[in-house]
C-alpha cells in the first residue's frame, strides 16, 4: 500500500487530476522526479536490490522544489511548483502508513501496528 501511494502520490502532487477533462501531464515534472530518485524511469522498481521503502521515503524528503514545465489547469489551482516541504510532508504521510510494518519485527514476532519500532 505504501509503495503504491508513493507511485501514484509522488506524481500526483504534481499533476493533480482535473475534473473537467484538462491534462495536467507535465514531462518536466516527472523528469524531475526521476532525477531526484536516480532511476531510468517512472515508477520506480521496489527491490532490497534497488530501492527499499524507507530509501524512497527519504529521497522523497530530500527534494527540493520542483517547478512544473507547464501550469496546471485553473480547475486544479494552477500549481505552477512544489516545494520541499511539500515532497517533506507527504513522505511523513507515506512513514506514518508504515508504523508497525518493520520487516526485521515480523520476522521476530514483535510486530505492533499502533507504534513505531527502533529499526
Amino acid at each position: 500500500m505504501a509503495r503504491s501511494r508513493i507511485i501514484e502520490g509522488v506524481p500526483a502532487l504534481g499533476m493533480p487530476i482535473c475534473h473537467q477533462d484538462c491534462s495536467n501531464r507535465d514531462d518536466d515534472y516527472i523528469e524531475e522526479l526521476i532525477q531526484g530518485f536516480e532511476i531510468l524511469h517512472w515508477p520506480p522498481i521496489f527491490s532490497d536490490a534497488k530501492l527499499s521503502l524507507s530509501e524512497a521515503i527519504s529521497t522523497i524528503r530530500g527534494l527540493g522544489t520542483i517547478g512544473r514545465g507547464a501550469r496546471n489547469c485553473v480547475h486544479t489551482g494552477g500549481l505552477q511548483e512544489l516545494s520541499a516541504t511539500d515532497f517533506h510532508s507527504f513522505a511523513d504521510d507515506v512513514e506514518r502508513m508504515c508504523e508497525g510494518l518493520c520487516l526485521d519485527c515480523a520476522k521476530a514476532g514483535t510486530v505492533n501496528l499502533k507504534s513505531k519500532c527502533g529499526h
